[in-house]
């Protein structure tokens, strides 16, 4: 978990570090540079006890902002090329260390049973035991297994019914971890789905699957590997505001021209107004006015009843091929996603982030419990939705990708999203 403690150790020791190779204020410049770079490459974001073993992961991220440090101490006025080098190997070296002797300390400690987090494990039965025989095998990772539920053969139950067996069983057996079992050869229980879906935003979880089917950032335990959802680390809200209101200005600025070209466009091409207003779902289940360059024809609402049997999307979205309501300067802003460029205005307006879920322009009710994970965060500009095939996917699809990005947030996964997008939509061929 970040926690000041971690952030000011490691600040301190880079500040020992470059004041033993230079001497003046460089010392001061590199520790505030490790700093930010250290929160924009995640260095001490929260993890799960899986996640944080070993040494490995903590240098992937530390070397890059040991080298920011070096960098800041090369500028420095009057410091030399060696100590520049000095320092960026002093800090990483010296951090790796630290790291590493900490590391042995809560290994040692987690094998003789203390400061383990009590897991929840569920999947099929056939997986379940051998999960939980490497948990016990690797008190490393900072598990226990408090209790296991084999999932399957149970067909219809509702969404109601298994929040309620995720509450129970969460409160019952005070569970702070869930390990979730996959052998990518199974189908995906509605039960599994769920718990996915309802309990990551308040407890940590793991993703169970074989070697041959994971990440790169998953941890390997025997022939599993075991990857971690993560909650977000405090200060991810406010430094994700502060980057979007700066980011909304500045793209504003840039893409100016663009706009009202593209404003000028739509009232020469079509009767109406540039810009089309909506009431959309928002934070919290709140509705706010969402702002769209328009792609429509002006009354394109009260011609939609006339299209519902032309519907091809599931859910609660609607697709409507060869729609006859779109206009032709419409057809190639949508292509190329030109007419969210508006709701740069709702970010700066504190209703939307550049990343996130996308706002639907419907009332949620209470009962869709889903919705209402999506909704803890503010709605998006762009998203997993959009990166990982947009309207390609279905209902249920970008369902299972906004509470993945809701589990899993971070400025760094925010910054990821936001250069896959222009790739996406470039390559993306959207019929709808």
């Amino acid at each position: 978990m970040r926690q000041p403690v971690p952030v000011l150790t490691d600040v301190a020791v880079a500040t020992a570090v470059v004041s033993a190779v230079t001497s003046g204020p460089a010392a001061v410049v590199a520790a505030l540079a490790l700093l930010g770079a250290g929160l924009l490459f995640g260095v001490w974001k929260r993890r799960t006890p899986v996640q944080a073993q070993g040494v490995g992961w903590y240098l992937r991220r530390t070397a890059p902002a040991a080298v920011v440090a070096g960098a800041a101490v090369y500028f420095y006025p009057g410091t030399s090329d060696g100590a520049t080098l000095v320092s960026a190997l002093g800090i990483l070296v010296v951090l790796g260390l630290l790291k590493a002797a900490l590391t042995l300390l809560v290994g040692g400690a987690r094998r003789r049973g203390l400061g383990l987090t009590r897991a929840l494990v569920v999947g099929p039965e056939r997986h379940v035991a051998g999960v939980e025989y490497r948990i016990h095998l690797n008190p490393e990772a900072g598990l226990v297994c408090a209790h296991s539920h084999v999932v399957g053969g149970h067909p219809d139950r509702t969404p109601a019914d298994n929040l309620a067996l995720v509450t129970r069983l969460l409160d019952d057996h005070a569970i702070d971890h869930v390990v979730v079992c996959t052998g990518g050869d199974d189908g995906p229980d509605t039960l599994v789905r769920d718990i996915v879906r309802i309990a990551s935003p308040t407890v940590d979880m793991t993703v169970v699957s074989p070697v041959r089917l994971a990440g790169t950032e998953a941890t390997r335990l025997g022939d599993l590997a075991f990857t971690g959802l993560a909650r977000p680390s405090w200060g991810t809200d406010a430094g994700k505001r502060v980057i979007d209101v700066l980011g909304a200005i500045a793209l504003t600025v840039v893409c100016l021209p663009l706009m009202l070209v593209t404003a000028a466009a739509i009232r020469l091409g079509d009767p109406g107004p540039a810009v089309f207003c909506q009431r959309r779902t928002g934070r919290q289940n709140r509705m706010f006015t969402i702002f769209k360059f328009r792609s429509m024809v002006d009354d394109a609402e009260r011609l939609k009843i006339d299209l519902l049997d032309r519907n091809v999307a599931d859910g609660l979205l609607f697709k409507a091929e060869n729609d006859p309501r779109i206009t032709r300067v419409g057809a190639v802003i949508r292509r190329f996603s030109v007419d969210e460029l508006p709701q740069l205005l709702n970010v700066i307006r504190g209703q939307m982030s550049l990343v996130g879920p996308r706002p639907l322009p419907i009332v949620f009710d209470r009962s869709d419990l889903f919705a209402q994970v999506r909704h803890t965060v503010r709605p998006g500009i762009t998203g997993l939705w959009q990166v990982k095939g947009a309207n390609a996917l279905s209902y249920e699809d970008m369902i299972d990708l906004d509470c993945a990005y809701v589990a899993t947030r971070s400025l760094g996964f925010d910054l990821k999203i936001l250069l896959q997008t222009l790739p996406a939509v470039m390559v993306r061929r959207d019929p709808y």
